[in-house]
């Protein structure tokens, strides 16, 4: 007698929000240095999201 592993509704929608999550963050940084125009503007705002992030419960 094997047990045989299988995916719920719960873990199949899991797996999809994480793709969508995941590619967000390849796509992101292209428009942010899009709208920034220069570096200095496109290292700061990625370094001021981070410590948004880090300090926002």
């Amino acid at each position: 007698m094997s047990i045989k592993p299988k995916l719920g509704l719960f873990d199949l929608t899991m797996i999809v929000v994480s793709l969508v999550i995941g590619m967000g963050i390849f796509r992101t940084p292209v428009e942010v240095a899009n709208k920034a125009q220069l570096p200095e503007i496109f290292f700061v705002a990625w370094i001021v999201g981070a410590l948004i992030s880090f300090f926002v419960p």
